[in-house]
């Protein structure tokens, strides 16, 4: 008989799983995952070294993208890899989009929080406490990863 998993131990077993399937997600040699990417995202590129950098473009057999910072290796400007000197493609942390999720989930967190304790009005009270949360939480989401996925995209 089967006995059901219930509590920490299912947590356990689906933390698990998950981390198989990411494993079996990164184990892709999908050249057309790559050519899908939009100009402008962020990847992290490895070849003998890990580069940092931003999406210009990407032909049949070869990635072009801008430099993201001064970072492990530094590269020259536009960076031009090659798709049979490249190991592994990763998707990278996005700061603008971490800040609009920020600034969204502390608008709303203000706004209720400005509602219910101002005992003068609530609209005045939501509408301030939304634009302190809305502001608060976009400059923590441009510095803290909300989102942080770094999920390979591509392996050799």
């Amino acid at each position: 008989m089967i006995k059901p998993v219930g509590g920490w131990k299912a947590i356990l077993l689906l933390a698990n799983f998950s981390s198989f399937v990411t494993a079996a997600q990164a184990q892709t040699g999908d050249w057309q995952a790559v050519k899908a990417l939009k100009s402008g995202t962020v990847v992290s590129v490895r070849t003998h070294h890990r580069y940092l950098c931003t999406v210009d473009r990407v032909t049949s057999d070869s990635l072009v993208c801008q430099p993201r910072r001064a970072g492990i290796v530094p590269i020259p400007i536009p960076a031009s890899f090659t798709r049979a000197d490249i190991r592994e493609i990763r998707l990278e942390h996005n700061q603008s989009k971490d800040a609009w999720v920020g600034a969204g989930v502390g608008a709303v967190t203000g706004a209720s929080l400005g509602a219910s304790t101002n005992r003068v009005s609530r609209v005045t009270g939501g509408f301030f406490g939304g634009l302190a949360g809305g502001m608060a939480g976009a400059l923590i989401g441009a510095t803290v990863p909300i989102v942080h996925h770094k999920e390979v995209i591509y392996k050799r």
